[in-house]
Formats: C-alpha cells, sequence, structure tokens
C-alpha cells in the first residue's frame, strides 16, 4: 500500500520510553587521558561537529573554517581550510549556484554544519554556511582540499541547525538525508526553494528523484518559514528508514518547544512516507521536553547480563532538559526501536489508524493539516 500524503501523530506519552532516570546537577572529577588545543591564531574559533571514521580511528573535527584530523590520542595530523571566502550574495534569481553569481566584498567565515563520511568512496563531506550552505567534498587519501560544490543543501546562517545521514536509497545505492532548519539570511527567492528535508546524490548533492509532480525534498509552507524554529538533533538510518530528531514549537503561535522524531522511507522518491510523532521524556510524572541529544545504540544479549540489565535490542539513548536554557534537572530516557509499544510499532499504529480513517495528516508545517480518511481495500 502506497502512502498518499503526510502523517502526524498523535501525542505518545511514555508508550515508548522504556527507562527514565533523573540527573542531578553533580560534579565529578574524570582522568583525562588525551586534550586537543586549537593553535593559538585560532583564536575563540567554536568547535562544532565531529565524526569518528572507525576503521582507521581517525576523528574528524570541524570548527570555524577548518576541519582537523586527529589521531586516536587526539594529536593534530592534517587540516583543511574552508574559508574563510568571499561569499555569493545573489545569484540574480537563478536556479543555480556558482561563483558567477554576485560576491561579497569581504571574506566571511565558514561555520561548519554538518560532516559525515561516505565510506563508498573514501570521502568527507563537510557541509558549511558559506555559499547558501553548500557542501565541499575532501578525499580522506590526500586530505587537502575542499571541492566545493555549489547547492543549496544546509542553512547558510550558523544560528540555524542541521542533520545529515548517509543510507541506502531508492537509486540502488547510498544518498545523502539532510534535515536542515530555514535560514532566513540571504536572497529571498533563493532561500524559499530550500529545502526542510531533501534526498540528495552524494556527488553532485543535487536531489536524487525529480518529476513532474513531486521531488525527494519537502519545503516548509510560508507562513512557517521565518517564525518557525526547529532544531535539528541527529539522523540516523535503521530498517530501511531515516529517522530525524528535532525540537519545535508544537504550533505556529505557540512559545512552547517539544521534542519529535520523523521518518522517511528509504525507498520512497517522492517523499509521500514522512511521519511524524512527538517523543516525550517522563520521570516520576515530570516532563523533560527538552531533547539535547540522542544516540541509537545496540543493547547486546552479554552487556546486559553483566550489568544485570533487561535491555536488550537496537534502542534509542536520549537526553533530555526541563528548561530551554539547558540549566536546571536532566532525564536519560531509552525507547526500544523494536518490539511491542516501541518506536517502529507507535509509527506502524499512526499510519494504520490513518487509513482507517482516524487522526489528521500533517505536520502542518509541511501540509495544511486535514483529517484522514479511511481507504477500502478490493482485492
Amino acid at each position: 500500500m502506497r502512502y498518499k500524503s503526510h502523517f502526524q501523530g498523535q501525542p505518545v506519552l511514555h508508550i515508548f520510553a522504556v527507562v527514565g532516570i533523573l540527573l542531578k546537577n553533580v560534579a565529578c572529577s574524570v582522568d583525562v587521558v588525551s586534550v586537543f588545543h586549537q593553535p593559538p591564531d585560532s583564536g575563540s574559533r567554536l568547535l562544532r561537529n565531529f565524526l569518528l571514521d572507525s576503521r582507521d580511528g581517525s576523528l574528524y573535527v570541524g570548527g570555524v573554517n577548518v576541519v582537523y584530523r586527529l589521531a586516536d590520542n587526539l594529536q593534530q595530523y592534517a587540516t583543511v581550510s574552508l574559508g574563510p571566502h568571499r561569499d555569493i550574495v545573489d545569484c540574480a534569481h537563478t536556479s543555480g549556484l556558482s561563483l558567477n553569481c554576485t560576491l561579497a566584498a569581504a571574506a566571511s567565515d565558514s561555520y561548519t554544519q554538518a560532516i559525515v563520511l561516505d565510506v563508498d568512496s573514501d570521502v568527507i563531506i563537510l557541509c558549511g554556511t558559506l555559499y547558501y550552505g553548500s557542501c565541499a567534498r575532501v578525499s580522506i587519501a590526500d586530505f587537502a582540499t575542499a571541492e566545493y560544490i555549489y547547492d543549496s543543501v544546509v542553512p547558510n546562517d550558523e544560528s540555524k541547525s542541521a542533520a545529515v545521514v548517509i543510507a541506502p536509497g531508492f537509486t540502488g545505492g547510498n544518498l545523502l538525508y539532510v534535515g536542515a532548519a530555514y535560514s532566513t539570511r540571504g536572497d529571498a527567492t533563493l532561500r524559499n526553494s530550500f529545502r526542510l528535508f531533501s534526498v540528495r546524490d552524494l556527488h553532485t548533492f543535487e536531489l536524487a528523484s525529480i518529476e513532474t509532480t513531486s521531488s525527494s525534498s519537502v519545503q516548509i509552507r510560508p507562513e512557517f518559514q521565518a517564525d518557525f524554529a526547529m532544531h535539528f538533533v541527529r539522523a540516523y538510518y535503521f530498517n530501511d528508514h531515516v529517522y530525524f530528531f528535532f525540537r519545535r514549537p508544537p504550533s505556529l503561535a505557540s512559545g512552547d518547544i517539544t521534542s519529535h522524531v520523523l521518518r522517511i522511507c528509504t525507498n520512497d522518491n517522492r517523499m509521500h512516507s514522512v511521519v511524524e510523532l512527538p517523543l516525550q521524556c517522563s520521570v516520576n510524572n515530570v516532563n523533560y521536553p527538552y531533547m539535547r541529544d540522542i544516540s541509537l545504540i545496540n543493547f547486546d544479549r552479554s552487556t546486559s547480563e553483566m550489568h544485570a540489565s533487561s535491555l536488550t535490542g537496537p534502542a534509542l539513548v536520549g537526553v533530555f532538559t526541563n528548561t530551554a536554557e539547558g540549566a536546571g534537572n536532566s532525564a536519560l530516557c531509552i525507547f526500544y526501536m523494536t518490539g511491542p509499544s516501541s518506536i517502529e510499532a507507535t509509527f506502524q499504529t499512526v499510519i494504520q489508524n490513518c487509513f482507517d480513517g482516524h487522526g489528521s495528516k500533517g505536520p502542518e508545517y509541511i501540509v495544511a493539516p486535514e483529517k484522514c480518511t479511511g481507504v477500502v481495500s478490493c482485492f
């Protein structure tokens, strides 16, 4: 059965939170094995994100205008410069970006927005704020030059967020899955064509599928562009789906923030399979709405037996706080990925309910809300 629209689930509450641990603010001492310091001439530049290559233990750390390659003892042995460069200011409302566009008079910094490893090509993909959020490819073999490919992939505003992951796709090979917050910087025509969620070719960064009536992307609705703050946290691939995790307001007029997970089928080239659910972390009847980070972990049987735990199988481990600023108390919640009352089961329930005529289509920042209509199958 093909999904005909996007679905929005009802609040899940504590359905698939299997463990909740309250974390008070405590101080503890940890022995520091290795420390990496940026060179003195880098000033107060922030280190923004990192990527571990498990094949050789190399650690890639993205900063401002540079990405560092570190050994397993955190010793720096290579860098690639990403900026500053004269940024693209205006492309005369053309459909493509290039250095033939108008260039700014002064150079701008490149803030790293995302780092991901293309294992098949032995290439690091680096996405930053220059050139309307374009990405660059860097060969691991020589790790010397960043080859920018001009296409708007991530926000060109360093205060906005993005989450990317490489996963199998509908082309038969791996594709780049991107969740990116809308940026208010730059030319309006270019910004309005920006994709909130997209599936892209790993070499050109163009949309992997473009058809007459649809493409492998979805855009945020115009009325939500300026004031609807989405903060992306992570993206993961699991069982033929890509999951995006983020915080957002529950509605356009709301001042609150809630945490959410959105799922896309990897064999869907038209993005008809988008489904979103709230993700709640509650401990002792106290809700922690602000997801800070989340990891996909497989709890194997030997680990569970070692720690006398009943946790087995794939699960999400998330850190949540009860304040927007990150102060106050925190909570650690674990969500099963498979089995009864799991994330997979909850998604399937929401989809089936919509086909049965229950619930509503959404989310409203992508499509106008509409009541689900029952579908009758003929055999």
